[in-house]
């Protein structure tokens, strides 16, 4: 056997149709839950888990008709499945007896709080959940979060296909990026210029949630750059003119249009005005930074990290500087920030009250305002 027949032996197969169909999917919801408010809406969790579901089936009848070692294990499986289990535990009706046992401070508050019926019904049965409504659908979601990840551990075997899904992320965090400054540059708190959203950022109504995501998209992008000047000065960064002459061939096209995404989604998370969105931001670019410090192959692009973060702070000066100093001014007022310090000890008080299985997925906004010592007007929906 020659060289060039033991390679193509020894080289994957080619993607089938339903290695295609699974990547078409999966682009579609990326594209379909950001730019739907962030998919916290009821039809767009409906839309979400029909997505999710044909993905599982795509996913299942590939397993049967592909001969490419089956179906993937991995040890990431197991806190996925320990979350879940702990999740249909708490909708599980379980005996007053048992539930003493396993949380007594839930058995004992739910009995006080039915007046003495729950415990006059002996024999009978309670969920931990205070609310389980809330708790099957936070579990909903959370086996459509598990099955992409399933479906992404075994349907993206090959590097072509994560190539592909990187540069969806990339393009479609390029374009939400796009979205948010154009919002923000016409002076708007409504989502798509129509709908209302006083703390929403791009097309999410939270700009907390808008920061996750981004970070997510500059992630893949930056990985995309970085593979890109990797392959085109292997031998490591040379003179600044070399650098020049390769970046402005045709060939590196792909890299400048990573490198401005990369700069719009960064000004964008800036000027979203959410501190935490820009702490975690910052800390996930200096552990970049240094991560490419100690890495020998990855030795001296250091540069490039402080290159895209001069073009995202000069975006940011010509967009609304001033509005982000004042954001960040409020941080000097620390009695502002006396009710945010009393949430994370109430928060504290229902975690030492339901230590161990927790009052039920997605009750946090039901069960807290029994703990709430705070002057805050609104609602608490999660933990601080």
């Amino acid at each position: 056997m020659s060289l060039r027949d033991s390679a193509r032996a020894a080289a994957p197969p080619a993607p089938s149709r339903l290695d295609w169909a699974l990547e078409a999917l999966l682009a579609a919801l990326l594209a379909f839950a950001p730019f739907a408010f962030g998919a916290v809406q009821a039809w767009a969790e409906e839309v979400v888990m029909a997505l999710t579901g044909a993905m599982l089936l795509c996913l299942l009848l590939r397993l049967l008709v592909a001969r490419d070692g089956g179906f993937v294990w991995t040890w990431a499986y197991v806190p996925l499945g320990l979350f879940l289990l702990v999740v249909v535990m708490q909708l599980v009706p379980l005996p007053r007896a048992v539930l003493e046992v396993l949380t007594p401070n839930t058995s004992a508050l739910k009995t006080r709080l039915a007046g003495g019926a729950a415990a006059s019904a002996d024999g009978g049965s309670m969920t931990i959940s205070f609310y389980p409504l809330a708790t099957r659908r936070g579990l909903r979601l959370a086996l459509a979060v598990s099955a992409v990840f399933v479906v992404a551990v075994n349907g993206l075997r090959r590097c072509g296909q994560v190539k592909r899904v990187l540069v969806v992320v990339s393009a479609i965090g390029g374009c939400v990026a796009l979205l948010a400054l154009a919002q923000i540059a016409t002076n708007t708190s409504k989502i798509y210029w129509r709908v209302p959203a006083a703390a929403g950022a791009g097309p999410f109504v939270n700009r907390n949630n808008y920061c996750q995501f981004m970070n997510l998209s500059v992630g893949a992008a930056l990985g995309l750059l970085l593979l890109k000047l990797w392959r085109a000065f292997p031998q490591g960064p040379v003179s600044l003119a070399r650098i020049v002459q390769r970046l402005g061939s045709r060939r590196m096209r792909s890299a400048w249009y990573l490198a401005g995404m990369i700069v719009v989604a960064l000004a964008s998370v800036v000027l979203s005005l959410s501190r935490g969105g820009m702490l975690s931001l910052l800390i996930a670019w200096s552990v970049t930074i240094a991560v490419l410090g100690v890495k020998k192959r990855l030795d001296g692009w250091g540069w490039v990290m402080c290159a895209l973060a001069v073009g995202a702070l000069a975006c940011v000066l010509y967009v609304g500087f001033d509005s982000v100093y004042d954001r960040l001014a409020s941080l000097r007022r620390l009695r502002d920030y006396q009710g945010r310090w009393q949430l994370l000890r109430d928060g504290a008080r229902v975690w030492a009250t339901f230590p161990l299985l927790g009052a039920g997925l997605g009750t946090h906004a039901f069960v807290y305002p029994m703990f709430d010592r705070s002057t805050i007007p609104a609602l608490a929906a999660h933990v601080e």
